[in-house]
């Protein structure tokens, strides 16, 4: 049990039976950490004359809404379960719109530093951390970048290779029978060299990935090129996989969702 200072990189939740589920990740001086915390629930607030929805619990809270009028916490076991709430009756919930993570994080006050205090499980490449105790903290990192740049025919063609350099390390996947070097890898096809790729990923383990466009175009390209050679987009730190998300809206850019990375 110990304190160890981090910087967030990551954060996404999962509804679960048994709660929500919020998986943090961060960068330390001990390297990467995951913080899972379970159990967890989606919180809104309604007005103290209005009836408890169904399938929400309810606490008494010193607040008002901004007329005054004294409000209760309503507490729900999934997300899902408040956003039908609030989809079916507009206006009953005050703050539904706050998703359950970014309410964990803002009553915290963190802002990217933050001080994690619990039971340290060492895995191989990183430190866990389950439902420890978690607030903000003053904390510089020394976060580790790759650039990443690919070459295709064009944006729904074919791949011909994958190059990627940190400070000191440049490097290329391409697709060819000759004989590698110690900086270009010749790989059999466009699987071998996705493969290759995501496993330099996981052993070079950066916490940031950059490029020029690399979400709009270079990942939405590997994670197509993934699909359709059956190879696991497992961007991730632990493996874990990775997704492009379309846009919002229109003329808006997609998000590119890497546990454990920033992009």
């Amino acid at each position: 049990m110990r304190p160890i200072s981090a910087f967030l990189l990551s954060r996404q939740w999962r509804d679960t039976r048994r709660g929500l589920e919020f998986e943090l990740w961060a960068a330390s001086d001990e390297g990467p950490i995951r913080i899972v915390m379970t159990g967890q629930e989606a919180v809104a607030f309604i007005a103290r004359t209005e009836q408890t929805p169904a399938g929400a619990r309810r606490a008494e809270v010193d607040l008002s809404d901004l007329k005054g009028h004294a409000v209760d916490a309503v507490y729900f076991s999934r997300q899902a379960a408040l956003r039908r709430v609030r989809d079916d009756r507009p206006g009953l919930l005050y703050e539904a719109d706050v998703r359950a993570l970014d309410r964990f994080l803002m009553e915290r006050f963190v802002l990217g530093s933050l001080m994690v205090e619990g039971e340290v499980i060492a895995r191989e490449d990183f430190i866990d951390f389950v439902n420890p105790a978690v607030r903000a903290a003053e904390y510089t990192p020394r976060l580790s970048v790759v650039s990443v740049d690919i070459e295709t025919s064009d944006l729904n063609g074919d791949l011909y290779s994958i190059a990627v350099a940190t400070d000191t390390v440049a490097k290329a996947f391409v697709n060819g029978d000759r004989p590698s070097t110690s900086s270009i890898e010749y790989c059999p096809g466009e699987a071998a060299s996705l493969r290759a790729f995501l496993e330099w990923i996981r052993v070079t383990d950066p916490d940031i990935l950059i490029g020029w466009n690399v979400v709009n175009f270079d990942l939405m390209f590997l994670a197509n090129a993934c699909r359709r050679n059956g190879v696991q987009f497992n961007l991730g730190r632990d493996r874990e996989h990775a997704e492009i998300l379309p846009p919002g809206i229109a003329r808006q850019s997609r998000t590119a969702r890497v546990p454990g990375r920033i992009v």
